[in-house]
């Protein structure tokens, strides 16, 4: 999608800090694997390993290159030769294989789309439209919450105008009315529920695609939706990709309001600051649609080990769910203020 079509109503505030981190084409540490898409001219970057920051991938060459076309649309997004309703056409999608670390920047084919009047929207609107990309007629999706989240929305009802057979769950009453406004079918959680995807976005995102979540609110209900799916896909912008969590972000805890004193004394003898989140329209505290307060967390330094402290915070009585997503995503996309976007795909354990 060219973001110069985009409507004015897609534009959402951003509250979030407004520093950047350096470009984020090579994350340092054990960075997951990289795709570089222009959505615009259909070039696929597929760096298919991350070495360490000022070292050589240690992949030794050995990758496949195949070419996008009629044979591989269905796993790019099933945007051609499947018939289902609507679909758009595509063309051919050419391969160009790099690595990170190489002295070659990553190029981009042609000229540069026409900038939308604020970049920081146009990044989210494209690795919204990345991921998006990736859905299929039919499939049973999960929504996330959060204004990049709803851009994916957005751009599903584009995709999709006259539905697709899609049946979707949301993770909050605002992504659920949203959905509703654009005439998607969205219904409630059913018992033995699964998803084909679940598209969401994220406050920070580290090299090994571990999250911290919550800046919406809506924590433990995306958490709960991401482990009902088969994938998870990430949308964000730029200056949420950071070396370690904790960087730029606090780390959110759904709690029992009950709990809210004893939690804060404990997170501080953890050499933590807990701050509980006000309500938007000021005028006491916040709630989740649970019905719970939100503690937003401060480590004293980044966080070296997500799962470690995901797991100390969880054992915490009173703290139902944590913001941080650890072995979740599948995918993250990051989107670039001229269209394109780059994937990271998390590591295959062997």
């Amino acid at each position: 999608m060219d973001p110069r079509h985009l409507d004015a109503d897609l534009v959402e505030l951003d509250l979030g800090e407004s520093e950047r981190p350096p470009g984020p084409n090579v994350i340092p540490g054990d960075a997951a694997p990289a795709r570089r898409h222009s959505q615009r001219y259909g070039l696929t970057h597929v760096p298919q390993e991350v070495g360490k920051l000022g070292e050589e991938s240690d992949v030794g060459g050995r990758v496949v290159a195949q070419d996008h076309g009629a044979a591989d649309r269905e796993d790019d997004g099933g945007r051609a030769g499947l018939g289902g309703p609507g679909h758009r056409p595509s063309v051919p999608r050419p391969v160009q294989v790099t690595f990170a670390g190489q002295d070659e920047p990553i190029k981009r084919v042609g000229p540069p789309l026409a900038p939308m009047a604020d970049p920081h929207e146009a990044e989210k609107a494209a690795a919204a439209q990345a991921a998006v990309a990736r859905v299929r007629s039919g499939m049973r999706l999960a929504l996330g919450t959060g204004s990049t989240a709803n851009l994916a929305v957005r751009a599903l009802r584009e995709r999709f105008p006259d539905g697709g057979r899609l049946t979707c769950v949301a993770s909050s009453l605002r992504t659920e009315a949203l959905a509703r406004d654009l005439h998607i079918a969205v219904g409630p959680l059913q018992p033995n529920d699964r998803f084909d995807l679940m598209i969401d976005g994220a406050d920070e995102v580290d090299p090994s695609l571990c999250l911290t979540k919550g800046g919406g609110g809506a924590l433990f209900r995306e958490k709960f939706l991401a482990r009902r799916a088969e994938k998870l896909l990430i949308v964000v912008d730029p200056s949420k990709v950071v070396h370690r969590l904790g960087t730029r972000s606090r780390i959110p805890l759904e709690v029992v309001p009950y709990a809210r004193g004893s939690l804060i004394a404990e997170l501080a003898s953890r050499a933590m600051t807990a701050t509980v989140r006000p309500a938007p329209e000021g005028g006491g505290t916040f709630r989740t649609d649970n019905g719970l307060e939100v503690l937003d967390v401060r480590p004293d330094r980044p966080i070296e080990d997500p799962s470690r402290l995901e797991a100390e915070l969880r054992a915490l009585p009173g703290v139902v769910e944590t913001g941080l997503f650890v072995g979740l995503a599948s995918a993250v996309f990051i989107g670039h203020a001229d269209g394109t976007s780059e994937e990271r795909v998390a590591a295959v354990s062997h």
